[in-house]
């Protein structure tokens, strides 16, 4: 790093390279020796072992959408049915006792139990053999092993060390203790220690980085475990070698999926074969480049269809091409070491490049063009998703007490990882669907990128301690079942949020509201008050009419001296009826004036509410 000593540096270069991985490169220099500008870009690396059978594996974009970039390694095949038991009969005697780890004979294989914390550090079980055991199926340096192990989801890694008693690195074999109960692990290369561990930490399982070419002969096994708290117990079973078969890579398609959807987002096709041990690279566009064992340039292989990896969770998958240049040379499906990765946005440190002042952060964050823009409407908040594989989706929800108590014990790990990361943040919200169980939980916070660093931080110790809960939750497994949580995908994200409602706007919306109903509720009174008035005033008119017609019939009678005695007794009738009729009349008239009073009143007081609503 010329540049570097030089000087001109600022510290918040060097800050920013402690984030992770990074591109970089360098600016028009302005003399041979030093240049005028370093660039970086942030840069996330995930490695996958994967079989090229259309298998989808979780992967991870923390940045913004972006084309599709990978380093393929070309494994062997392995043949399933040439297996070979890989440690020797005399193993089944083999007892170990140390403070820090105890190991004996389970059947056929081994229990190991750390005596003491080993955290970030290993302890080993070491028997030599009495006979050399042969491993010349090795000889290309990816022997396959799959053993039974039984795990109880503590965390850490046990390992299986075969040492040739020389100079050269030994072959590792590391499992994750990620799961509770026991499956059938496949290790397709021994090159995955140096993948799994963390780099600073290889050297404390006696690990080259540069590990030699592998040994053909062993002369002692080792049983360990790393990185685990007091506690941890594991068994290792029937552990065998499985045969190498060197096969090529024909017109790989590569697949990228919708990570609870399962649903295809798009897909590409290598044209060409690729040969054991070989790689490709591809960093978007139309072609990509085939690169020998030794990563010199050989080949350009045309590229057919885009691929895009989105930003977040998503799944990919590679499948060996049925037909194409190579594939009647194809005997077996190979596995691939395939390195995923995704770029952030470039930031540029020049000599003009100054640190922030005190009190400011110190640590220069490059801009990155996947924060979701916050709108009045939606806040920022920590986005986690994970699967929790060996757990029925239909039967949990079948179960809503079940249901309630595993969503309950979830949000309790959130909220304790939140609470550890000392930052103020709402309740998770959490979202269930099928697939196994996919968790989608998002924690709204104001510091929802600090809450995302810091979640993404302890994403193994959260999976563990999920792991760990979930087993111990009554009714949530048999016995002996297994069950694993996938890996954890933190991403910021938004959410809606609806707009906060004060005391001052609940009061005035009811006022508001207590007004409107009052004129609506008075308004529809005075409608049907109206409409009674008109009835009654209809009914006084038809009274009023027909007591005049018996009054003018009256009349007539009466002055016809001639008439009978039944007409003199109609007469009698009518006149009863004309009083009759003239005193209801009287009487309707009386209640149609109050009405019509009443009426006028309502009116006047259902003008006024609306007035005032209106100001209001």
């Amino acid at each position: 790093m010329l540049a570097a000593s030089s000087g001109w540096l600022p510290n918040s270069f060097f800050e920013s390279l402690e984030m992770g991985f990074f591109r970089i490169g360098q600016g028009a220099a302005a003399s041979s020796d030093v240049p005028d500008a370093v660039l970086i870009r942030p840069m996330a690396r995930e490695v996958l072992y994967q079989r090229c059978d259309d298998s989808a594996w979780p992967v991870s974009n923390p940045h913004h959408l972006q084309p599709l970039r990978f380093e393929f390694r070309v494994l062997p095949a392995f043949d399933m049915e040439r297996q070979q038991q890989l440690l020797p009969d005399s193993l089944s005697s083999f007892v170990y006792n140390s403070s820090e780890v105890s190991l004996t004979a389970a059947g056929q294989g081994f229990s190991l139990r750390s005596r003491a914390s080993l955290i970030s550090r290993a302890a080993r079980a070491s028997s030599q053999l009495a006979v050399e055991l042969d491993m010349s199926q090795a000889a290309s340096g990816h022997a396959g092993v799959e053993m039974n192990i039984t795990g109880d989801g503590n965390g850490g890694i046990l390992f299986l060390e075969l040492d040739t008693g020389d100079d050269r690195s030994p072959l590792f074999f590391p499992i994750r203790n990620n799961f509770v109960g026991r499956q059938s692990v496949f290790i397709p290369s021994h090159e995955l220690a140096e993948d799994l561990l963390p780099a600073d930490l290889v050297s404390l399982t006696g690990l080259l980085q540069q590990a030699p070419p592998s040994p053909s002969t062993v002369r002692s096994v080792s049983l360990g475990l790393f990185d685990v708290p007091l506690g941890t117990s594991m068994v290792v079973e029937s552990a065998r070698a499985v045969a190498n078969v060197l096969t090529p890579l024909s017109d790989p398609v590569i697949s990228v999926f919708d990570d609870l959807t399962g649903e295809v987002l798009s897909s590409m096709t290598l044209q060409g074969c690729i040969p054991s041990r070989q790689y490709v690279v591809y960093e978007g566009g139309s072609t990509a480049q085939l690169l020998d064992a030794n990563r010199h340039a050989r080949a350009t292989l045309a590229v057919q269809g885009v691929a895009s990896q989105p930003s977040g969770a998503f799944s990919v998958s590679v499948k060996a091409g049925q037909a194409g240049t190579c594939a009647a040379l194809a005997s077996a499906t190979p596995h691939v070491r395939a390195v995923w990765t995704s770029l952030g946005e470039e930031v540029t440190f020049s000599a003009a490049t100054s640190d922030p002042s005190p009190g400011s952060s110190t640590t220069a964050k490059p801009p990155d063009s996947t924060t979701p823009a916050s709108s009045p409407a939606s806040v920022l908040a920590a986005g986690i998703v994970f699967k929790v594989q060996g757990l029925s989706f239909s039967s949990l929800v079948a179960d809503p007490p079940l249901q309630e108590a595993f969503e309950e014990l979830v949000r309790g790990v959130l909220v304790a990882a939140v609470k550890a990361a000392d930052l103020a943040a709402e309740a998770p919200s959490l979202q269930l669907s099928a697939g196994s169980v996919i968790v989608r939980a998002t924690i709204a916070s104001s510091h929802a990128e600090s809450l995302v660093a810091a979640l993404n931080a302890q994403r193994e110790e959260l999976r563990g301690q999920l792991l760990r809960a979930l087993a111990e939750l009554e009714g949530l497994r048999a016995a002996g079942d297994f069950m694993a949580v996938g890996p954890l995908h933190v991403a910021l994200t938004a959410v809606e949020q609806e707009d906060e409602i004060t005391a001052e706007d609940v009061a005035q919306g009811l006022s508001t509201l207590e007004a409107t109903f009052l004129g609506l509720a008075l308004g529809a009174f005075a409608a049907g008050l109206a409409v009674l008035v008109w009835v009654l005033r209809q009914r006084w008119m038809q009274t009023n009419r027909e007591s005049k017609k018996v009054s003018a019939r009256s009349q007539s009678i009466t002055s016809a001296p001639s008439a009978k005695v039944s007409t003199r007794t109609s007469q009698s009738t009518d006149l009863e009826a004309s009083r009759a009729a003239s005193a209801r009349s009287q009487e309707l008239e009386v209640q149609l004036q109050a009405m019509q009073l009443e009426l006028k009143k309502l009116q006047s007081e259902h003008s006024l509410t609306q007035t005032r609503a209106e100001t209001d």
